[in-house]
């Protein structure tokens, strides 16, 4: 059966301040999605609503101190406690076990590949494990009874980089809140130059908190990572094809050298050398030699013949 009505409870200097709303009006309105008219199934403040018992303008006032209703139905819808419908209840459960899944998955592994679980997988585990979700409780508060109801279902390692940073003073005051937005402090000190935190912070984060760090100080903050995590993020976060050294680029080693990179230190054997006699070749001297030698010839024959 559907309600009627939604009753909505705020308690002030030890009065508790009643208003019936229409189902499914109030988070719309707390969303800015509806106007008040839209919302009051009446105009009445109670005391009881079950007795019909109203607030009177002096309970209002020694309250809220006003007597204005609108002023202090306001009041009670920004801040009172919801008496949420089973739909609305459900709904809002939904997105916190929703929200739970995620962050195992975000700041969880499985520890036997380092890689995340699939979601799937965490949201069956959270299902055998027989995980009551508190719809009202946050996230982190959560976890640690959860993580208590895994092992044997979901074998889980929280993942985190561990690195200490260090802040110039005059940059401490703008750099604190990014800090501890993207990470978790664990321990801070003060050094005359620097203000130093320990820090533990997901890898998915990591590259976000270094960013707006380096922003604020101006490229003058100092990283060091302390734990094995962050080598294996680095190197799951080069790009493919330089995971290691080229052979052959180091000066000296000739092994691995282009082969059709001339050497200008190697002889070619093609190559002519202009000291070495070819034996193919015809020396002139010679040829004239060889002339001379037959006309001396010639000559001494035509001396024989005239001689007879």
């Amino acid at each position: 059966m559907a309600e009627k009505y939604q009753i909505v409870r705020y308690k002030i200097k030890k009065k508790k301040f009643e208003i019936l709303t229409k189902p499914g009006t109030v988070l719309n309105y707390r969303n800015n999605k509806c106007k008040l008219n839209d919302v009051l199934e009446s105009d009445a403040i109670f005391l009881d609503h079950r007795a019909l018992t109203q607030a009177s303008n002096q309970d209002l006032i020694s309250a809220f101190g006003t007597d204005d209703k609108n002023a202090c139905i306001i009041t009670i819808l920004d801040k009172g406690e919801l008496n949420l419908s089973s739909n609305e209840r459900k709904e809002k459960t939904d997105k916190k076990k929703a929200e739970i899944i995620n962050y195992i998955h975000k700041y969880f592994v499985d520890p036997k590949t380092n890689q995340s679980h699939p979601i799937v997988r965490i949201e069956n585990a959270l299902v055998d494990a027989k995980v009551n979700v508190d719809m009202n409780q946050p996230v982190e508060e959560q976890m640690t009874e959860i993580l208590k109801k895994l092992p044997g279902i979901l074998s889980v390692k929280k993942v985190e980089i561990e690195a200490i940073l260090k802040i110039p003073h005059k940059y401490l005051g703008q750099s604190q809140g990014i800090i501890r937005k993207w990470a978790t402090v664990n321990r801070e000190k003060y050094t005359p130059s620097h203000y130093v935190f320990e820090i533990g912070v997901i890898p998915g984060n990591y590259d976000i908190l270094m960013k707006d760090v380096q922003k604020i100080t101006e490229g003058n903050a100092d990283i060091s990572v302390s734990n094995q995590q962050n080598q294996q993020v680095t190197q799951d976060e080069q790009p493919k094809g330089r995971k290691g050294k080229r052979k052959g680029k180091g000066k000296g080693n000739q092994t691995n050298q282009n082969p059709n990179q001339k050497n200008p230190n190697q002889k070619n054997p093609n190559q002519k050398n202009p000291n070495q006699k070819n034996p193919n070749q015809k020396n002139p001297n010679q040829k004239n030699q060889r002339n001379n030698q037959k006309n001396q010839t010639q000559t001494n024959q035509k001396k024989g013949g005239k001689k007879k």
